[in-house]
Formats: structure tokens, C-alpha cells, sequence
């Protein structure tokens, strides 16, 4: 039906999603970089490339392991006045309390192992010291290192006082050839 009365037109279809878009990614790269995070973590795959990854990793962690910082010494004070406050009066000392947070980016702990047997290869002694021992464990998380580094004197020490058992060996096992080749001798 038409009327002459009236004068249709017909409806606007843009929905503005091309502006809508870009309006989304702006605010998610303004939010994320107030807070550290650089857009290609957001998902942003217009921004991600394996070399803007790696040169916004450093400063990223950088950034939060200070921040990270800064939660520990907070923390730790708010703790110590309350510890200090609940104590009684007489025997009222400034605490510390230790705060640990978890590490921000994990070791790689196959490169660790392969650091270490590399640098064993060179200085073999060095698998005997304490203190290189206790590193290791601090590495692999293990809390209580001390309690780890005693069995192993403990079993050490076992070993050595039975003359009938062989000794650990000090050379790396020799590899079968053929195990890469899945037993089939190359040709």
C-alpha cells in the first residue's frame, strides 16, 4: 500500500560493527596496558607475533615481579602490626612475617637438567656439594631441602659402608646404535 500522504524511506542497515570493533579493541589495549599487559597477551592476534612476544616478555615480568614485590612487603607489615597488636603488652616485639608468592613464569626445568648434566660432564665434583645440591631442589619447588639433602647423605653413606654392592657409576651408560633406528641396524 502507498500513500501519497506520507514519505517512506528505508531503514538505515549499518550496525556500526566495524566501528564497534575498534572501539572494543582500543578500550581492551588502553585497560591491559594500565595494568602491564601488552595487547598480544590479550588476544589481540592483529598485535601477535613470536618476536613482539619475546620482546614484551622481559619488561611484562619485569613489571609484575615488582609489583609482586610490593604485595610481599605490604603484607608482611600488615601481618607483623597485627601479630604486634594481639601480642600482650609486656612482650610486645615488631614481627616479621615472610610472605612467598608463587613465581610468575616457570623454570624450564628440562633445560635446567640439561644445563646441570652438561655442567657435571665438566666438574664432576660438584654433584658432592651441599650447597649446589640445595640450589637444585630449590629449583624443582621442593620446600624443605634440607630434610632431601639428608637422605641422600643417609643413603650415601649406606652405600659406602656395604663393600660388597657396585658402586654407582660416574661414566654415562653407552647407548645401544640401533634403539634410534628401533632396532633395525642402518644399512
Amino acid at each position: 500500500m502507498f500513500n501519497d500522504g506520507v514519505d517512506l524511506e528505508s531503514a538505515d542497515m549499518d550496525t556500526g560493527a566495524d566501528s564497534a570493533k575498534e572501539d572494543g579493541l582500543s578500550i581492551m589495549r588502553m585497560a591491559g596496558l594500565g595494568a602491564g599487559v601488552f595487547p598480544q597477551y590479550l588476544g589481540d592476534g592483529d598485535m601477535a607475533n613470536y618476536a613482539m612476544a619475546n620482546t614484551m616478555e622481559l619488561p611484562l615480568t619485569k613489571q609484575w615481579n615488582a609489583f609482586q614485590h610490593i604485595l610481599q612487603n605490604m603484607y608482611s607489615d600488615i601481618f607483623g602490626i597485627v601479630l604486634e597488636h594481639v601480642s600482650p603488652r609486656r612482650n610486645r616485639v615488631k614481627r616479621h612475617v615472610d610472605i612467598y608468592l608463587p613465581e610468575l613464569i616457570r623454570k624450564e626445568l628440562a633445560k635446567v637438567v640439561d644445563a646441570l648434566s652438561k655442567l657435571y660432564s665438566v666438574t664432576p665434583g660438584i654433584a658432592e656439594s651441599e650447597e649446589m645440591l640445595r640450589h637444585v631442589l630449590s629449583l624443582f619447588d621442593i620446600d624443605n631441602t634440607q630434610l632431601v639433602i639428608d637422605e641422600i647423605k643417609k643413603a650415601r653413606s649406606e652405600m659406602e659402608q656395604q663393600p660388597g654392592q657396585a658402586q654407582p657409576e660416574t661414566e654415562p651408560p653407552v647407548t645401544d646404535p640401533n634403539a634410534t633406528t628401533g632396532g633395525v641396524p642402518d644399512e
